[in-house]
Parts: structure tokens; sequence; C-alpha cells
């Protein structure tokens, strides 16, 4: 018989994508996210971009959260940059953050695949 997960997942958590929010130019200006469940929306939040990290906006339990996100960048290979989040909890450089009430990365949030 095989033992259930005890361990929350990657995919049970909002999660951001640094090159979704390069592509969408939400690194240098501004915008809202939006993550839905079937026809209910699940967190809006609002991001804003000024090149150097971002800073997010949302509400979770009537309670207005701010939380600044650093960015950093390397070059690649043929030209141009790769954008990187710097996690809050860790400053590990990493491509995806995942929100509960705050957003970390999944090392710090101690996520599974």
């Amino acid at each position: 018989m095989a033992r259930e997960a005890t361990h929350a997942t990657c995919e049970s958590h909002h999660r951001l994508d640094v090159h979704a929010l390069a592509r969408d130019g939400l690194l240098t200006g501004t915008g809202t996210i939006t993550w839905t469940h079937g026809d209910r929306v699940t967190r809006r939040m609002s991001v804003s971009g000024d090149g150097d990290g971002i800073t997010l906006t949302y509400v979770i339990n009537d309670q207005e959260i701010k939380q600044r996100v650093p960015i950093t960048k390397t070059a690649v290979h043929l030209g141009g940059y790769r954008f990187w989040f710097l996690c809050p909890g860790c400053d590990r450089r990493i491509g995806l953050l995942y929100g509960g009430h705050l957003f970390r990365c999944r090392h710090c949030l101690n996520l599974r695949y």
C-alpha cells in the first residue's frame, strides 16, 4: 500500500515566473496578475517593476501586503540577458517564486514537485 504525500507541493501554490513577467513587460512597468480556479478568482495582485525589482501588492484576510522582490540578470551566450528573482527568504537566484502568505522559493517553503 502506498503512503500518501504529506508535503505541500509547488502545484498547490500561486506561482510567479520571472520570464513571463519579463515577456509581459512587468519588470519595468505596472500591471495586474489574476489567478483563478475554475470560475473563482483565488488571488489578484498588482505588480510594479522598476528594473531592479518588483513590488507585489495583494490582500490576504483583509490585510494588504506589499512585498519587494529584487531582480538580477545574467548575460546569455548569444547576447541579451536572462532575468532572475532573488528570493526574499534566502537570496537564492531563482526563476519561480511560490506564494502563500509571502512569496518565496520552493526551497524556503519546503515544497515538492
